[in-house]
């Protein structure tokens, strides 16, 4: 029997990825109490996952536990080039799968297993300073 995928909606994708992006900037204890669902990839990992049903964010702290970047993954490559073209129609493109807007830079990127990732972080990484 056959999976039958259902795509998300442009408005999914939307609040998947502003959810990603609402994370940088955040403390540790603050995500962890926002988000008490949110895991540590590994248990000696400083990566934290959010599992949604078909998508998947980690927010990765820096050393002051400041998330200062976030990372979408989508279950179903139809996903992947909605949130493409999701991104294309509403941002600004600095190169092919580069994006910004006004204050956050997005980029697809592929990892040698095919998994496409979108990798969310400051436009200005000085407002981390």
């Amino acid at each position: 029997m056959e999976e039958v995928i259902n795509p998300l909606s442009n408005n999914a994708i939307k609040n998947i990825l502003q959810t990603a992006q609402a994370l940088i900037g955040r403390s540790t204890i603050a995500l962890e109490r926002e988000f008490p669902r949110s895991r540590r990839k590994h248990a000696d990992s400083n990566s934290y996952f959010i599992k949604y049903k078909d998508s998947s964010i980690i927010w990765i702290p820096n050393i002051f536990n400041v998330c200062d970047m976030s990372l979408v993954q989508f279950h179903h490559l139809i996903d992947v080039q909605s949130c493409c073209k999701l991104c294309n129609n509403t941002m600004e493109t600095l190169k092919p799968n580069l994006w910004i807007d006004e204050d956050t830079i997005i980029q697809c990127y592929t990892e040698a297993s095919g998994q496409n990732n979108f990798l969310i972080g400051w436009k200005y990484s000085c407002l981390l300073r």
